[in-house]
């Protein structure tokens, strides 16, 4: 697809693949800088995204969810911060349990120590 992607915006055919980017206001009520995985025109300028406007509370509370395990990741990382990975882990749907979650960030933390920033 990469291939197909590139040949768009060289030969700007406005061609409409699906790109995620920065939602700003694509997708009503998500954070603007929650990244989207949205249709978009793309061509020599770039994607330009499709509006999607208001999202029913199901798909809502899925996207909602998945931007709060990845923000709170980087955070974690950024800051250094343990409870903040742990936190991570416990919302991400496939560990679910803040116990679970505590087991594999620890696995995790061992296995990558020669990689991760120091957690405190």
């Amino acid at each position: 697809m990469i291939v197909e992607i590139t040949s768009a915006i060289y030969r700007n055919t406005n061609k409409t693949f699906i790109v995620i980017v920065p939602n700003n206001g694509i997708i009503e009520g998500m954070p603007d800088d929650a990244m989207v995985e949205v249709a978009a025109s793309v061509g020599a300028n770039g994607p330009q995204p499709y509006a999607v406007g208001k999202i029913g509370t199901f798909y809502r509370g899925l996207m909602e969810n998945q931007y709060a395990y990845e923000r709170l990741t980087v955070e974690a990382w950024m800051e250094g911060s343990y409870e903040k990975a742990l936190q991570a882990l416990t919302l991400n749907r496939l560990v679910g349990d803040a116990k679970k979650a505590r087991k594999v960030l620890d696995k995790l933390i061992e296995a990558n120590k020669d990689y991760w920033p120091e957690l405190k």
